[in-house]
């Protein structure tokens, strides 16, 4: 086996499935952004920390919360990217466009 020499520059590649149009990447400032994700659902994503925190999706959402909050966002059409910053473990929600949620 052979050993890694320092300065090698690695490259970690995270394959998220597309479900209901989005799919939620995880906290892009860890080593491995995809097992950040504790839970995710068609709407919400359960994370194991804070951090900046990264998704596809498809269409700009109407409103994203954390832990019940409304929380700005960033969205990038050109590359369908959505950031969202969080300081500690939380439930993040997703408002998409024609759905009421109460």
């Amino acid at each position: 086996m052979k050993k890694i020499q320092a300065g090698t520059i690695l490259r970690i590649l995270t394959v998220v499935p597309i479900r209901d149009d989005w799919a939620p990447i995880g906290l892009v400032n860890l080593y491995n952004p995809g097992g950040t994700v504790v839970e995710a659902t068609a709407d919400s994503v359960v994370l194991m920390g804070g951090g900046t925190f990264l998704a596809w999706c498809n269409e700009p959402p109407v409103s994203i919360s954390i832990n019940g909050a409304a929380v700005p966002f960033g969205y990038e059409a050109h590359s369908l990217r959505v950031t969202i910053d969080s300081e500690r473990k939380c439930v993040l929600k997703r408002l998409k466009r024609g759905v009421d949620v109460s």
